[in-house]
C-alpha cells in the first residue's frame, strides 16, 4: 500500500458510501474544520467497521432464533473435539 494516497472527500462522496450517514457525518465534521481529513477518514472507517460488526452479530442472532436446531460454534467445536 506504500505510495497510495488516501481517498479524497470527492472519492468518498462519489463512491459506494455516498449515501452512508456515518461517512457523510464524518465528512461534514471535516468540512466544518473540526478535524483533519485523516481523522475524518479514520472515524468513518472505524464507524463502518463497528456497524458491520453489529450487523453480523444481529444476523447471527436472527439465524439462531429462526433455526434453534443449528449447533453453535462452541457446540460444533466440542463435537469435533469429542470425536477426535
Amino acid at each position: 500500500m506504500s505510495g497510495e494516497k488516501p481517498p479524497t472527500p470527492n472519492d468518498i462522496l462519489s463512491g459506494p458510501y455516498e449515501n452512508n450517514f456515518t461517512v457523510r457525518t464524518c465528512i461534514d465534521v471535516w468540512k466544518r474544520g473540526e478535524c483533519s481529513w485523516e481523522q475524518a477518514l479514520m472515524s468513518a472507517v472505524l464507524e463502518l467497521a463497528r456497524s458491520q460488526q453489529e450487523e453480523k452479530e444481529s444476523m447471527a442472532e436472527s439465524v439462531a432464533t429462526k433455526h434453534p436446531d443449528l449447533m453453535s460454534d462452541d457446540e460444533l467445536v466440542q463435537l469435533v473435539t469429542d470425536a477426535e
